[in-house]
């Protein structure tokens, strides 16, 4: 499974929140939308539950909060980018998180989701591909950096 397979640029936003709650309540109905999903509400629940247990954020500015909930009959992705950075996203660096990629799938889904993860952190990992990002102005162009042709 890639990126491309689970991300569109209408999943694509920039967020305007200042905390990771804001980031994941404004991500969540953007997941939600796809068919098949829990409710707003459960999904919300279930990614906030999974930051309590442990921070998704992973360093270099990267967030990637992730859940596999009951329900989910399709791995979705959702990508929020925050120009300046949520500073109250534990983050392994300490860095505030400037890119939180979002993903549910469900329980049968077990190999994709390991993939997903590993293909998103692989992508975001670069330098570059984070500041080239971070530097755009719209969904297709942070589409086109993440799923290049």
């Amino acid at each position: 499974m890639t990126i491309k397979d689970a991300l569109s640029p209408e999943r694509i936003v920039f967020l305007e929140c200042d905390t990771r709650a804001g980031a994941i309540n404004i991500l969540t109905p953007i997941i939600r939308s796809t068919p098949g999903m829990p409710s707003t509400a459960e999904l919300e629940a279930a990614f906030l539950q999974r930051e309590e247990m442990m921070s998704t954020g992973i360093g270099m500015g990267i967030g990637v909060p992730h859940v596999r909930l009951h329900g989910i009959e399709q791995l979705t992705m959702a990508l929020g980018v925050h120009k300046t950075g949520i500073c109250d996203y534990p983050s392994i660096d300490q860095e505030p998180v400037r890119i939180v990629a979002m993903i549910a799938a469900g329980p049968a889904q077990h190999g994709d989701y390991i993939k997903m993860l590993a293909n998103v952190v692989s992508v975001l990992k670069s330098e570059s591909s984070r500041n080239a990002i971070l530097e755009s102005d719209s969904p297709q162009a942070v589409y086109e950096i993440l799923c290049p042709v």
